[in-house]
């Protein structure tokens, strides 16, 4: 699991919450510099509750944002590789409480 990747993604307000959910998951399955994510569609599905085919929409949408990219695609029964781009998703905006944890982290009352 990535720490970094995780505070990030908690730290940063999304359009839609389903795509914030499947990030938050997805930092669950990567290594610190936001790679090697691997995870089936189901088991994500399975994870966030989410049907299968909302899981493809939302990941084909972070693909298409920048945030997320197809590393290998394998066919067959073994799941696909992808990779987070923490800096895409660093340039969103902080939520309320992301402003607040980031000034308590520099040390602002």
């Amino acid at each position: 699991m990535s720490e970094r990747a995780l505070s990030i993604v908690r730290n940063r307000r999304f359009d839609h919450t389903t795509l914030k959910h499947v990030l938050k998951r997805l930092t669950w399955e990567a290594a610190d510099d936001g790679s090697q994510i691997i995870v089936s569609i189901d088991a994500l599905a399975d994870d966030c509750q989410l049907v299968s085919r909302t899981v493809q929409r939302v990941l084909r949408k972070a693909e298409a944002l920048g945030l997320l990219h197809l590393v290998d695609r394998e066919r067959g029964q073994w799941p696909r590789v992808y990779s987070l781009d923490l800096d895409a998703l660093l340039a969103y905006p902080l939520t309320r409480v992301g402003r607040r944890r980031a000034a308590n982290a520099r040390g602002a009352p």
